[in-house]
Order: C-alpha cells, then sequence, then structure tokens
C-alpha cells in the first residue's frame, strides 16, 4: 500500500459493483471466515453474479431512469497459503454485460469491461479449531484496472482493512462479523455531464454472516454487508447501500473439496450499488487441508524387566478355586517365556502365587502354591529351564491393597515374578 500516490486518469465516475466473492474457503458468499490456509494449500474458483438495476436516479425514491440496468459480473480467484497464520489472494473481476443508459441522448448500451482487481493478505491472530472464536486481519487493496465511465472501476487506487470476527457453536453453526474501513479518492457521481447528489469516498464497512452446515455435502449461508460514508455517517441513504440475502454451499462427496454455491441477494435500500436484487453462482476448488492425527502411543508390551522383576501388564487368570491357567492367559506366559529367553543373565526367578482373603488361611496358602507351580510347569513344557524356576504360594499375607472391595479383592489374586539372580 506504500504506493497511494499511484493513480490512473480520472474519469467521471466510480465503482457501484459491491459484491466481491470471498477468495478462500471462508463460509459465507462475500463475508470472511478467520481461518487461513495451511501453508501451500490453495483454492481457486469463479463466481458470476447478476445486479439488477444497481445505480438508478430517481427523487424522493421514486425511479427516474437506470444507469446501470444490468451488470453480469465474472470473478477469476483465488487463494495461497504462505504461513499457517498467512495468506494471500486476488480477485479479477470481469464485467461480462454491462447495461449503461447515457443520461444526455438516453441511449442504452451494452457492453464489457474490467473490473478492479483486489489484492489481498488475510492474517490470523486467533485460530477458531482452538478457541471455538477466531480473529484475523484483512488488508486489501484494489487496482485502476476497471471502468469508471461504465460503473465498475474507481479509477484510482482504492483499498481497506477488515476485522474479522467468528464464532463456532458445537461445529454445526457458525456466526461472522466483517467490520473495516475502505478508502479510495472522493468522487460525486457524474455521467454524461450530469453530477448527481451522490458522494462516494471513504466508508465504513460491516457485515454479519450466519452458516448452518445441514450434512456434511450441504451449508446454508445467510449474510448482511453494508457500508456508510464517513463524512455523512449513515446520514443519506444513496451514499449507505445495503444488502441482505443467502443461499446453499454444496460439497459434492466425489470429489474432495469441490464447493459449488447459489444464492440470493436484494438491495434493501437506495443506495448507490445495491441493486434490486442480485443473483449469485459460483463453483470452486480447494487443496485439502492436512490433519495432523494424533501419535499412536507405543504398544505397552505385555511383559518386561524393571528391576529385581519381570513385570506383567496384565492378570493371569485361573478357573475359579482351581490352579488351572485359563487360555487367555497363554498370551501373558508366552510374553514371560521370551523376556527370560531374551534375558540369559538372569538366572532364577521365583514364581510366586497370591490370593485374597475369602477363604481360610490354610486353603489360600495351599491354591496360591499349586497356581505358582501351574505357571512353573507351563513355562518349562515351553523351554525354560527347570534350574531357572522356583515356585512359592504366600496365599492371602502379602496383599498389595488393603482395601476389602471387589476392586481390591482382585488386585490381589495375582502372579508375581522376582528375580532372584
Amino acid at each position: 500500500m506504500a504506493v497511494s500516490s499511484w493513480s490512473w486518469a480520472r474519469s467521471t465516475s466510480t465503482n457501484a459493483q459491491l459484491f466481491f466473492p470471498v477468495v478462500d474457503d471462508s463460509r459465507y458468499f462475500s463475508l470472511y471466515s478467520s481461518q487461513t490456509f495451511q501453508p501451500k494449500q490453495f483454492r481457486f474458483g469463479l463466481s458470476i453474479n447478476y445486479g439488477r438495476n444497481p445505480v438508478e436516479v430517481g427523487v424522493g425514491g421514486n425511479r427516474r431512469l437506470g444507469l446501470v440496468d444490468n451488470l453480469v459480473m465474472m470473478d477469476v480467484h483465488g487463494s495461497f497459503g504462505v504461513l499457517d497464520w498467512l495468506q494471500i489472494g486476488a480477485d479479477i473481476p470481469v464485467a461480462a454485460a454491462v447495461k449503461t443508459e447515457n443520461i444526455s441522448t438516453g441511449q442504452a448500451k451494452t457492453s464489457a469491461a474490467m473490473g478492479d482487481i483486489r489484492l489481498s493478505s488475510k492474517f490470523r491472530l486467533l485460530n477458531i479449531d482452538k478457541h471455538s472464536v477466531g480473529f484475523s486481519l484483512l488488508p486489501y487493496i484494489d487496482v485502476p484496472t476497471g471502468s469508471g465511465s461504465k460503473f465498475v472501476g474507481n479509477n484510482s487506487l482504492a483499498g481497506g482493512l477488515s476485522l474479522i470476527a467468528d464464532f463456532d457453536i458445537k461445529q454445526r453453526v457458525q456466526i461472522a462479523t466483517n467490520m473495516g474501513f475502505y478508502f479510495r479518492d472522493r468522487t460525486t457521481v457524474q455521467q454524461g455531464g450530469v453530477s448527481f447528489n451522490t458522494v462516494v469516498d471513504d466508508a465504513f464497512t460491516y457485515g454479519l454472516g450466519l452458516n448452518w452446515s445441514i450434512k456434511e455435502w450441504v451449508e446454508l449461508a445467510g449474510e448482511v454487508t453494508g457500508s456508510t460514508r464517513l463524512g455523512n455517517f449513515f446520514g443519506n441513504e444513496v451514499e449507505t447501500p445495503l444488502e441482505v440475502g443467502g443461499g446453499l454451499k454444496f460439497f459434492p462427496t466425489p470429489v474432495q473439496g469441490l464447493e459449488i454455491n447459489v444464492g440470493v441477494k436484494s438491495g434493501m435500500t437506495f443506495g448507490f450499488g445495491a441493486p434490486d436484487f442480485r443473483i449469485i453462482a459460483g463453483v470452486s476448488y480447494p487443496t485439502p487441508r492436512k490433519v495432523k492425527l494424533p501419535v499412536e502411543p507405543a504398544p505397552q508390551p505385555i511383559a518386561f524387566v524393571e528391576k529385581d522383576k519381570i513385570v506383567i501388564t496384565r492378570r493371569v487368570h485361573f478357573e475359579f478355586s482351581k490352579a488351572v491357567i485359563r487360555p487367555v492367559s497363554f498370551e501373558i506366559l508366552d510374553a514371560v517365556v521370551t523376556v527370560l529367553n531374551q534375558s540369559p543373565s538372569i538366572k532364577k526367578i521365583r514364581v510366586e502365587g497370591h490370593t485374597d482373603f475369602i477363604g481360610s488361611d490354610k486353603a489360600n496358602l495351599r491354591l496360591s502354591q499349586q497356581r505358582a507351580e501351574a505357571v512353573m510347569r507351563y513355562l518349562i513344557d515351553k523351554g525354560i529351564d527347570r534350574e531357572r524356576l522356583v515356585a512359592v504360594g504366600y496365599g492371602e499375607t502379602r496383599p498389595i491393597d488393603p482395601d476389602k472391595t471387589d476392586l481390591a479383592r482382585a488386585r490381589n489374586r495375582r502372579v508375581e515374578f522376582t528375580i532372584l539372580e
């Protein structure tokens, strides 16, 4: 924006094209969401909008003639992620058909013309994906490539800044506000040598949008957009254009990221540039976002050596009141076999059996010994040398949880492996 002194030859009028489509994957038609693209992520698209009677001459709200009766604009646009919090974008508008009427001769003419190219950037200040509230700044500049005599160009450099705030409600509904300022040369609207009592100057811009995700493949978007001249704040309806409307955004599932949108807006004031109605259609394709998946924790081994123990991460199960190992526990004991085979430095381990307090001390002691011996026989059958093993049952004498709850009892019924040498 340092080239603010750069300007083209002035003509007799200014830009009445108020609809600039979003150039990224914001969830509205001309209002921006706060989210920015990821680095190297990009989007390109084409939008078409038709405005009926965007510039009219009248007295007391009664139309006398239309300076611009029909305006068909095509916008080729795109954006690119530079950093995780910064993106740049461009919109190239072309008036495919603009029907203007010469107030002096009364003759109407339909022609084509370039519009002002808009270059923009977006700086994300707060990430809505993390906080459900997002903030961004959107500076932009309008390069005077359009035709002011056809009301599709400013004929001099212009630009502005918008503050974007949006809110996410349960990842289903989003609300966005855009507020800022638009700076351009002060111009009194003229045509055919006739000057009108309408001043185009620096303006305060505002907008409110609502997006409702109906299904994964369709969203409903509505928006209110308007502006008012700073020098006459909401003091003159002609200098306070306002549009209200909405439509649907479709995301065909076969092509990930493809967006098709259709909508309609209506001018709610007689403001310069606000049409009777506006029909909007567009198609765009952004490259998909890369989602950072959570790192899967490394699977915990079933058995491992820790200090003077071979620790098992699951309990060895036996048949009720018996020393018969259940098949579900074979995998645990096989893991102990693997540890012993991979650790020849372990010369001897003690297989310990423990029970809870239910039953007599003598019965529990006998059962714990039998279960320890059953585990030892399983290890021997799997190839572990008998000389490396000793089986001891401790019954209920060494509880690890003194409570009397079912959970405590389950913790106390266990098999442990203690390294002796």
